[in-house]
């Protein structure tokens, strides 16, 4: 019997969670938000979620940001990494003609756009955090 939870490319995962943090405790990574690999970026998603956690975590209410910043985006990568299998999975000919000639009919630069807010990540900003949070030698205060 297959495998059939957290971090399967199963096409009916587990539903997200609510939150990555409880207490003391934050989930970074698969722990967090386990996705297929249709669109590469199970890593990516979990160094991003290193960064911000580095970031945040000192701050008296850093794991609660963390989750705030973090959850929004990787539940939104998992969904579109599982939309991107499903549709690369198409098997019946109809379903394949249609999907390749959308593909083929595209503008040329359409991938690159559709990739864009997956690959246009950066940190988030001082100007990003809360007001009593320091903001030690990055950007303005």
């Amino acid at each position: 019997m297959p495998f059939a939870g957290r971090g399967s490319c199963s096409p009916d995962p587990e539903p997200p969670l609510r939150s990555y943090a409880a207490g003391r405790v934050a989930r970074v990574g698969d722990a967090a938000h386990a996705m297929t690999p249709h669109l590469g970026q199970g890593a990516c998603q979990a160094l991003e979620d290193a960064v911000v956690l580095a970031d945040r975590a000192d701050a008296s209410d850093g794991l609660h940001e963390y989750d705030l910043l973090r959850r929004p985006r990787t539940q939104y990568v998992a969904r579109r990494s599982r939309l991107v299998g499903r549709v690369a999975q198409w098997s019946s000919r109809g379903a394949v003609a249609l999907r390749d000639g959308l593909v083929r009919a595209a503008p040329a630069d359409a991938f690159q756009k559709s990739l864009k807010p997956l690959v246009d990540w950066s940190p988030p900003a001082c100007e990003d955090r809360r007001p009593e949070w320091p903001c030690e030698g990055r950007g303005p205060e």
